[in-house]
């Protein structure tokens, strides 16, 4: 199917994250999802623990989900005019969102990204807007941009396309590093029109704001004249009701929302103060159109979320279902003797191996991504479907006791660190009596040792298999082969065999 799909569509898929380039494989194409589950075009079927990357936190196919978009789509899929559901979910995020006066409508994040910038050097009447590295809002030209040379001061493009002119209106700093916030302010002679942050980092993977830091950004914005934007379109109606704003007690001057807003269909918003929203067209000289903004289905499918979310004890069941996750997880991984960061705030966690901490973008890089990649792999083999980078729990409504889905990565992890660490083998002893051996490496074999790794993945059981393998000597130019003979407990026993 994949590689049908590279004939027709750039990379295969529509949107990058989609390819798998960061785990390796190629994507398994789904057919169909239920509740915390997805099932592939093969008929595999997986625990989703990426929700649609967020919107679906009530779970795949809700029935009064489905019911709702069903009804809407029955009376008309658009209209192009103002709608009664429209007011009702601006109502709504009115009444939720502790920084929201206003809201309007459209139809993606990047979207909503645009719109408030656009807004914020409209209403501060500058032009340079200050981002975090590490920070994702959509792929809008002056948003795709990385540190340049110059250190904190200017950005250059991150992309091909976008032009040296626009990236140099945007000035990176680093997340949780207020100092380098008030440089940036403090250097440009006045000029920053915004700062834009996600409250809680996600496309990094989970990386929470230290004691402070946001209290410290409203307060530099204020001192500065910058409005301070917050992008909440993972964390909003996510983290809690008044989304991260309300969980942080800092309160924003505009909030860009979307995934669970939209319930799974193409829906975000900016929100904010009167005064600035005030200025988008009619009533004001910041333009901004959108001819499926407000779109019938997807304001549909947003009700009927927020209704679930407001009515079922939900965040206390995502809390409980994090918490859960985390103890059983952090026990797991304090047996491994190898550094492994456990991240998480509320229904948002993210596993860093090989770093003891994450708080920026320069210690989510130090992580060890191909052993992740490798983790991945061998979750999904398991039928846990993961991200690259942050997780959810699949579902508001889960029923399976977390143990039952946190047991398979502490094992996998187990072997992760059994693989790399040079420890001996906990595994009996190799063919012919050859006494345990230690692992060398995580490269391939070498004369007289057979390296686990490489050669379980050879019978495709390095996962099943997990840290009860033997390993035993191998000839100089020899090849390993591998016999999986029994079971300790409920984790199978190899044996590596000389060849």
């Amino acid at each position: 199917m994949f590689r049908r799909a590279t004939g027709v569509t750039p990379g295969g898929v529509n949107s990058p994250v989609r390819a798998w380039r960061a785990v390796g494989g190629s994507p398994r194409f789904v057919a169909r999802g239920l509740g915390p589950h997805l099932w592939d075009v093969e008929g595999r079927r997986y625990l989703d623990f990426i929700a649609s990357w967020g919107p679906l936190i009530c779970g795949h196919a809700r029935p009064a989900v489905v019911s709702a978009v069903v009804t809407a789509a029955e009376r008309g899929l658009g209209f192009g005019a103002p709608t009664e559901a429209e007011v009702e979910l601006a109502e709504i995020i009115v009444a939720a969102l502790p920084g929201a006066d206003r809201v309007r409508l459209v139809s993606s994040g990047t979207e909503a990204v645009m719109t408030a910038l656009r807004l914020a050097r409209a209403h501060t009447g500058r032009a340079r807007i200050v981002k975090f590295a590490g920070c994702y809002h959509g792929h809008s030209d002056g948003m795709l941009v990385q540190a340049g040379s110059g250190g904190l001061t200017f950005g250059v493009p991150d992309s091909a396309g976008v032009p040296d002119a626009v990236a140099a209106l945007t000035a990176i700093a680093r997340f949780n590093d207020l100092d380098s916030v008030a440089r940036i302010l403090e250097g440009g002679g006045g000029d920053a029109a915004a700062i834009i942050v996600e409250p809680v980092v996600g496309n990094m993977g989970t990386v929470l704001p230290e004691p402070g830091f946001l209290q410290g950004l409203r307060e530099l914005a204020d001192r500065h004249g910058a409005l301070l934007v917050f992008d909440e379109v993972i964390t909003g109606f996510r983290l809690a009701w008044g989304g991260a704003q309300s969980r942080f007690g800092v309160i924003p001057d505009l909030t860009c929302l979307g995934k669970v807003v939209g319930g799974g269909l193409p829906l975000a918003a900016v929100a904010g103060r009167r005064d600035v929203m005030e200025r988008l067209a009619p009533g004001g000289p910041v333009y901004q159109a959108g001819t499926l903004s407000g779109n019938p289905l997807a304001v549909a499918a947003g009700l009927a979320t927020l209704r679930l979310l407001a009515d079922s004890g939900a965040y206390e069941r995502l809390e409980q279902l994090g918490s859960a996750a985390e103890d059983r997880l952090r026990r797991g991984l304090s047996a491994l003797r190898r550094p492994v960061c456990l991240n998480r705030v509320g229904s948002m966690f993210t596993l860093f191996l090989g770093v003891e901490s994450v708080r920026d973008l320069h210690t989510a890089l130090a992580a060890d991504t191909a052993a992740y990649g490798r983790f991945f792999q061998g979750m999904l083999e398991q039928g846990m479907y993961l991200p690259r980078r942050s997780s959810r729990p699949p579902s508001c409504r889960l029923r399976t006791p977390v143990r039952t889905w946190c047991r398979w990565p502490t094992g996998r992890l187990r072997a992760w660190r059994w693989r790399c660490s040079g420890l001996p083998s906990p595994g009996p002893t190799g063919a012919e009596g050859a006494p345990r051996g230690r692992a060398a490496g995580c490269g391939g074999l070498e004369p007289g040792r057979a390296k686990r790794g490489r050669a379980i993945r050879r019978e495709r059981r390095w996962w099943a298999a997990g840290p009860e393998i033997a390993v035993g000597t191998v000839r100089p130019g020899g090849r390993a082969r591998v016999r999986v003979h029994g079971h300790r407990g409920r984790r199978r026993v190899a044996r590596i065999l000389g060849g």
